[in-house]
């Protein structure tokens, strides 16, 4: 993801915006409960200040519910 900002201010100037990132997911049925479990991880960085954040994901989709199928 790209972006850049010009703007006017005091010091007028041009500031980079970067990132870069990716998900890793599985779907599981756990425990013989009829719902879809989504487990994973979440990774983002951004280079410009050289900060990342590492997330764990959850979901229960319980839109998909299906039984006797």
């Amino acid at each position: 993801d790209n972006s850049s900002q010009k703007w006017k201010l005091l010091n007028s100037g041009k500031e980079f915006f970067g990132s870069i990132g990716g998900k890793l997911i599985t779907d599981l049925y756990a425990i013989r409960i009829p719902f879809p479990i989504s487990l994973g991880l979440q990774f983002a960085y951004m280079p410009e200040p050289k900060n990342y954040d590492l997330r764990f994901v959850f979901n229960i989709d319980i839109f998909g519910f299906n039984i006797n199928r």
